[in-house]
């Protein structure tokens, strides 16, 4: 039976929260000047109001252990909940914004997706552009928490060597949920200080350099102005970026090991290992249709291959140059390099690279049996031994991911779409990553003129590729609702 209360209660304690992180913005356009703070004090005094019922009506029964078929629903639940009231300010502070706008970008921020479907950035108030970034870096928090904590639990897509990983007590690195989650927010927020200084060393403005700090470290993308960091037309500051979008893109196992006092993990790990193969490799190819452009020599080529790989393989969706218009070998391979992903338990989208390793060792044992028929072949990912288990859940995720992709894709061509921004659409969508491809959503567009079902479908899209699709589809079969 469903425990209606533990539901209730994290349900209040996330309006709750979200109250608190409504009067942040409200005093910074405060102190600004700017009238639009009474539109987040009034949303924290709804939220809250209706938080603080249920919390004090049900406080206490989050603190009951939940069975792993009632976390299916709890995530679910709070991914759903969170953007809904987090939505409440931009639809209240932006006029022209519908429900569906509003809703469609608070789910963009908290997924750390980054499409947009608002212009005119550069003019709004500075409270909606620190809203958008914090629901960014709290969204990457939560991302993080879910891929090392909740993911593994649940074998979610060969999430389960991660929690092998971590089982033993020898290794384990901290015993209990609230030092793990200690650790990512100190992490996190050091990661996130040292780039807001960088960013202001290399000549953003002090509100710049914090919103842009948010959502670069959340792999996020949300910018303060329209041409993103493009805007800012400075080299250096443009490597820092690629720095922080990498540094946000990499385990936070890994730095939490590196507290141990050796750097040895970040070298060792075989998913950084392989991002970094990946990067250097995508940004060596993509430098040549660059470069072959009149404008651009070969240092900004470099620069702007290796910025815009990095970016949209991180998951981020900063944009410096339009690279849909160098030709559609470059177009094809940024369309493919929009689902690959970053790193497990970081803050990074997409299928992530360590299924891409476990699907190579499985190719590599089916080769191997073909050669050799009677020989006993072992498959092993970071040292460890890949269970068949893992290996067939890594295939499903495959599946799984590509069905959904197209009948996403194939939803929002009925939604209007044509087929080009309709493939992308959905791929940017369940990867989280943020721009399309096509001229009206590409990385020179945003999402403002597609239909008010297609938002809606997105939004549904970044949801379920964010709780990687089987935690949603799931409670969407009837067995899962028996004896719960």
């Amino acid at each position: 039976m469903i425990n209606r209360n533990i539901i209730a209660s994290v349900i209040g304690n996330i309006l709750f929260f979200v109250c608190f992180l409504e009067l942040i913005p409200a005093l910074v356009d405060y102190i600004a000047g700017s009238p639009e703070y009474r539109v987040f004090v009034s949303a924290a005094f709804l939220t809250g109001t209706l938080g603080g019922l249920l919390y004090f009506s049900f406080r206490g029964y989050e603190n009951h252990l939940p069975s792993r078929k009632m976390i299916y629903l709890i995530t679910t639940v709070a991914w759903v909940v969170m953007p809904l009231a987090a939505s409440l300010p931009i639809y209240m502070a932006i006029p022209e914004a519908s429900f569906a706008d509003a809703v469609f970008e608070a789910v963009s921020g908290l997924t750390t997706t980054g499409s947009t479907v608002f212009t005119g950035l550069d003019q709004m108030p500075m409270g909606i552009l620190l809203w958008r970034a914090i629901l960014q870096w709290i969204g990457g928090v939560g991302i993080i928490v879910l891929g090392i904590w909740i993911l593994p639990v649940l074998q979610v897509g060969g999430m389960a060597l991660f929690q092998t990983e971590s089982s033993d007590q020898s290794e384990k690195i901290y015993p209990r949920t609230i030092e793990l989650v200690r650790s990512i927010l100190v992490i996190y927020s050091f990661i996130t200080v040292v780039c807001i200084l960088v960013y202001f060393i290399m000549g953003m403005g002090m509100f710049d350099a914090i919103s842009h700090a948010l959502t670069t470290v959340s792999t996020g993308g949300f910018s303060t102005h329209d041409l993103s960091i493009k805007y800012f037309n400075n080299p250096g500051l443009e490597w820092a970026v690629i720095l922080f979008m990498f540094a946000g893109a990499v385990p936070f196992v890994a730095y939490m090991r590196c507290l141990k006092g050796s750097l040895k993990p970040l070298a060792t790990d075989a998913q950084i290992r392989a991002l970094v193969l990946f990067l250097l490799i995508t940004s060596v190819i993509i430098i040549f249709p660059l470069w072959q452009h009149p404008d651009l020599d070969f240092l900004t080529s470099f620069r702007g291959a290796a910025f815009s790989v990095m970016s949209i393989v991180t998951t981020t969706g900063f944009i410096t140059i339009d690279y849909t218009n160098f030709g559609a070998e470059a177009g094809t391979i940024f369309l493919i390099l929009t689902v690959v992903g970053g790193c497990t338990g970081s803050t990074a989208g997409g299928i992530k690279i360590f299924r891409f390793a476990v699907l190579w060792q499985a190719l590599q044992s089916v080769f191997h049996k073909m050669v050799y028929p009677h020989s006993v072949y072992t498959s092993r990912y970071n040292g460890r031994i890949l269970s068949n288990d893992i290996v067939v859940s890594v295939l499903i995720f495959f599946c799984v991911f590509i069905f959904f992709m197209t009948f996403l894709a194939i939803a929002l061509g009925f939604a209007g779409l044509y087929p080009l921004e309709a493939l992308s659409a959905a791929a940017t969508a369940i990867a989280n990553v943020g721009p399309g491809m096509g001229e009206a959503i590409g990385p020179s567009g945003n999402f403002a003129t597609i239909p008010t079902s297609a938002k809606w479908l997105m939004s549904f899209g970044m949801i379920v590729g964010r709780l990687e699709f089987l935690t949603v589809l799931v409670l969407f079969i009837p067995r899962y609702w028996y004896d719960l």
